[in-house]
């Protein structure tokens, strides 16, 4: 679905699928560090999160090594309030001084976090999926690929 998603976008994008594939529990942390072996020291990896990730960040396994292996990039919704509000302190102290622009964060291999309020949609992924569950129309929140291929996996639907 990622695939068909970055599809038309312009942009080189690479998918891991390795969270997905692994057995047992899943680390964050731990398909980094097997990403970062792949592509070395030097590459800048970017692991997207929206904002109400990010103010959990300090509950994720070994949080503060993360910072080591990527950079993030947070989205927020339309109206929804600051992410750099109300953070833990010890969040703050570590995100704060690592807050950098889209240039610097594709540009640096690790530890900048950029915070993007581009985003237009106000719909979670778990609202889409109750919605494609229930039958509705999706079509204003989803790349027709990425619906067509929901629809070719009949995924998201109530079991009968």
């Amino acid at each position: 679905m990622l695939q068909e998603a970055f599809a038309d976008s312009g942009l080189t994008v690479s998918i891991d699928t390795q969270e997905i594939e692994r057995t047992g529990a899943t680390y964050s942390v731990d398909t980094l560090l097997n990403i970062r072996r792949e592509v070395g020291n030097k590459c800048p990896i970017i692991f997207i999160m929206g904002a109400d990730q990010l103010a959990k960040l300090n509950t994720w396994h070994r949080w503060q090594d993360i910072l080591k292996l990527t950079s993030l990039a947070v989205t927020t919704r339309p109206g929804a309030p600051d992410p750099l509000e109300d953070l833990p302190e010890i969040l703050a102290q570590t995100i704060v001084p690592r807050i950098a622009d889209s240039q610097t964060l594709t540009s640096t291999p690790y530890g900048k976090i950029l915070i993007d309020r581009t985003l237009h949609l106000d719909v979670s992924s778990t609202q889409i999926r109750q919605a494609l569950a229930d039958g509705k129309d999706v079509r204003q929140w989803l790349p027709p690929t990425v619906l067509a291929y929901i629809k070719a996996h009949k995924l998201y639907r109530k079991p009968k």
